[in-house]
């Protein structure tokens, strides 16, 4: 799910040619040869040029810099270009795609905004300073947040939080315990999209811990059992499993299942259940 974010149209005529000049900002932005800046993105360093006027011009971290600095980024590593050649900044926590859709917006105010993509583009909003493009992020959240893509925001907002805790990461964090009751208020029905069971197992955690999961313990216990036969490639019934099977499931299960409370499962459903965990620490035969 994307949502378009851009100025509005206007039908003044002394604004007829700002469409004209989107256009060549645009272009300006894929001309290499005049660019006197260049990002490495992730841990490839893919780069992507740009113009520090402009970037001065929008954003606050290029802004009130001492004589001989480029920006103020918290993380990056920063190196000024010799014989003409553009200045350095590394950010190996950003990847090339979205940083890409940063700079449009920057160059013309243009942007498509993706679930996927949202918490790691209003870290850049934030760490680069741009406000208005923070407070798109966020409002793109507030207004999509459902049933349908609220895993696919977990998983987003969770890598933005590791990435950004060792400098502070508030933004990440607040949106992280957002997504986090969303799906606790409506686990059920959360517990059935793909999105849940492509979550790491650090979100899955994050998730099966939290104190207002709306579903019965059963319920949990099901979903981390459907998660990590999802992880593990595993499609047969637990009763037709091969003892590879088995070993692959009972990793994926590791750190997880500890989290599911089994004591709030009535006696017998939990003495059943536990006759399935201990399929979970059969030990593969020796050859």
């Amino acid at each position: 799910m994307g949502t378009r974010v851009q100025g509005a149209v206007h039908s003044d005529k002394t604004l007829s040619g700002v469409s004209g000049l989107l256009e060549d900002l645009r272009r300006l932005l894929e001309d290499k040869d005049s660019a006197d800046i260049v990002f490495l993105l992730g841990r490839d360093e893919s780069p992507v040029y740009a113009h520090r006027l402009l970037l001065a011009a929008r954003c606050t971290a290029f802004q009130g810099i001492k004589r001989g600095e480029i920006c103020r980024i918290p993380g990056a590593t920063v190196a000024a270009g010799t014989g003409g050649a553009p200045a350095t900044v590394r950010l190996p926590h950003y990847s090339e795609s979205n940083f890409r859709i940063f700079l449009v917006y920057v160059y013309t105010g243009k942007l498509v905004l993706q679930d996927s993509g949202v918490f790691e583009m209003m870290g850049l909003a934030h760490e680069l300073g741009l406000e208005e493009l923070r407070v798109s992020c966020e409002e793109h959240v507030t207004s999509t947040l459902a049933v349908v893509n609220a895993c696919t925001f977990l998983a987003a907002a969770f890598e933005m939080y590791e990435r950004s805790a060792p400098h502070g990461g508030r933004s990440a964090k607040t949106f992280l315990d957002k997504c986090i009751s969303f799906i606790a208020e409506n686990a059920l029905d959360c517990f059935k999209t793909n999105s849940f069971l492509s979550l790491s197992k650090d979100a899955l955690v994050k998730v099966i811990s939290s104190d207002y999961l709306a579903v019965e313990e059963e319920e949990v216990f099901r979903a981390a059992l459907a998660w990590a036969k999802h992880k593990a490639g595993v499609t047969q019934p637990t009763a037709h499993w091969a003892e590879e099977e088995k070993a692959r499931v009972c990793q994926h299960l590791s750190g997880v299942i500890s989290h599911v409370r089994l004591l709030l499962i009535g006696e017998r459903r939990a003495s059943i259940f536990m006759t399935e965990i201990t399929l979970f620490h059969t030990k593969p035969k020796a050859n």
